[in-house]
């Protein structure tokens, strides 16, 4: 039999059993068509989710808030977690909140309260900061160098304006972005720290100390770092014998648990994200408390996990799944909270596709991220925190705000505990 006999045959078979021939090609063109949007919809959350990891920032970071911790954060204990496996830079975020540095330009006129920073001077580089002009801090800088934020200039006002007296780095009605008071490469500034000695009668009577910073560069904007925007880097040296300057000429004498060096905040960089989950058990393991979300967030095994580290416990629900529920002898599902809903069939079997959990983000964890940290996540989940009065009603209206995530194939089989 010929080739064309045998096609002829079959298209009149074809054309005998129109239904039959017309309903096999409308199965394939469903099945085809339900692969297709599966595929795009794995395809989509996967960039979905993806987006929200790259809005966490530098994943590979691991903030150290040595608040809580018996272990005193000194230099020799951030050069021990310098020393472990998967660390390429350990540094502190030191700050001095009993003295007040002011920034002010020449003339007097425009002045602000700068966000300073005390690191090592190679920590910003390795850090990931990225600049956008000049040069980071190295050691032999000039005296009192200094790296800024990019809309660090935004910072200042003018003292002889009582309204209207600051610059937003932010586009007008008609689109422009107004250059700020100062130009913070060129302008000649002044830091100092006013006296806050005091007579009786509230009247200062101690000395203002003052110094010529040198701006060596401008770090480029980057929206999953406030410091990276807003602040100012000092080479952490300069900064403490500044203070000490300061002491010294106000009669100032530290004593005690005073004189001892105590970070409260350590920036460590991991090598990768392979190796955070297990820095953060050597830093653990000397004694020091790890309060910081973005550690848990980044120590997750998956990107599911990385977004159901944030939830509170217990506070998940399945709200449609595909797996198999199994009897856990309460008639329920074992994520506290919530029901499984199968997808089809009497024993919740489906077609493969991952069960939707739905719930809230833990307020403890909340509460303990940064303020600048909570009002972008607020952002980025859409919850409207404009009326909360402090950090704990922030976290409270965060907290409130529904959050999905994907089922892990524990949960998804119905065995999450």
């Amino acid at each position: 039999m010929r080739i064309s006999d045998i096609l002829t045959i079959c298209f009149r078979n074809l054309i005998r059993r129109k239904l039959r021939t017309f309903l096999t090609a409308l199965g394939v063109v469903i099945g085809v068509a339900l692969i297709i949007v599966a595929v795009s919809i794995g395809i989509g959350l996967s960039v979905t989710y993806d987006e929200q990891m790259a809005s966490w920032g530098d994943l590979t970071v691991i903030n150290v808030y040595n608040w809580n911790s018996q272990v005193t954060m000194d230099d020799a204990a951030v050069a021990q977690i310098q020393a472990l496996d998967g660390v390429d830079i350990a540094t502190p975020f030191y700050q001095n909140w009993e003295l007040s540095f002011q920034m002010k330009t020449k003339n007097g006129r425009y002045l602000c309260f700068p966000q300073l920073y005390g690191v090592y001077p190679e920590a910003l580089e390795k850090l990931g900061y990225q600049l956008k002009e000049g040069k980071y801090l190295e050691e032999r800088d000039k005296e009192y160098s200094m790296v800024v934020g990019e809309q660090f200039a935004y910072r200042f006002y003018d003292t002889k304006k009582k309204r209207n007296n600051r610059v937003d780095p932010y586009p007008d009605q008609y689109g422009r972005i107004h250059d700020p008071y100062v130009d913070i490469m060129k302008d000649k500034l002044i830091l100092y720290l006013p006296s806050q000695k005091t007579d009786a009668n509230g009247n200062p009577i101690g000395k203002d100390l003052e110094v010529k910073p040198v701006i060596a560069g401008v770090l480029l904007k980057d929206d999953t770092s406030w410091e990276a925007t807003n602040a100012a880097f000092m080479d952490i040296n300069e900064m403490r014998a500044l203070e000490q300057k300061y002491n010294k000429q106000n009669g100032i004498k530290k004593t005690g648990d005073s004189k001892k060096i105590n970070y409260e905040d350590v920036r460590v960089k991991c090598a990768d994200v392979d190796s955070v989950s297990a820095v953060q058990e050597a830093i653990r393991a000397m004694g020091v408390t790890i309060e910081d979300t973005a550690g848990e967030f980044v120590g997750a095994s998956s990107m599911e996990e990385q977004i159901r580290a944030l939830f509170a416990p217990g506070g998940l629900q399945n709200g449609g799944g595909t797996g198999e529920e199994q009897d856990h002898g309460d008639g329920g599902n074992a994520v506290q909270g919530g029901q499984n809903a199968p997808g089809e069939g009497e024993n919740g079997q489906g077609g493969g596709t991952s069960a939707m959990l739905t719930g809230h983000l833990d307020l403890a964890k909340l509460e303990r991220m940064k303020k600048e940290d909570l009002l972008d996540l607020a952002a980025k989940l859409g919850v409207d925190v404009s009326a909360a009065k402090n950090q704990r009603e922030r976290a409270q209206l965060i907290a409130a705000a529904e959050v999905q995530a994907t089922a892990n194939p524990q949960e998804n089989d119905g065995g999450a505990q």
